[in-house]
């Protein structure tokens, strides 16, 4: 018997040296949802236990892939963007009061919550999952 005649656990597929295991997480909002009052804040992506376990899941001989699907993404931007619309009326009355507009339309404020997203989506190594609508009858 030759040296190198060790048993594949998959036929016609040779293990590579050192290739790590990977753990695919897939987020949905009932996990992401942050309220104004439990922990964190309606201006955060996810909540802070989630973004902890994130930062701490950093393993030699494992690769942990975090995955926001598309629509979950959508459905915490339109939570977040609406708690930012509630703000507006707040917005108005600082503007009276200093007698200077703040140029705070609500664009402004729906654009720069995607912003927010986007960079906080950057900072966790978040990878967005698009929806193939080709393979949904």
């Amino acid at each position: 018997m030759s040296a190198d005649s060790s048993p594949n656990p998959v036929p016609g597929k040779k293990k590579k040296k050192n290739q790590k295991s990977q753990l695919r997480v897939v987020f949905d909002t009932n996990a992401l949802y942050v309220t104004p009052t439990s922990l964190g804040s309606a201006s955060d992506l996810l909540r802070q236990e989630i973004a902890d376990l994130i930062a701490d899941s950093k393993y030699p001989d494992l690769d942990i892939l975090w995955y926001l699907p598309e629509v979950v993404r959508h459905e915490r931007q339109y939570q977040m963007q609406t708690e930012a619309l509630k703000l507006r009326p707040a917005i108005n009355k600082i503007e009276r009061l200093l007698g200077h507009n703040l140029a705070l339309t609500d664009q402004i404020l729906l654009d720069h919550v995607k912003t927010k997203i986007d960079e906080r989506k950057d900072q966790l190594g978040l990878q967005e999952l698009a929806l193939d609508h080709g393979h949904v009858d």
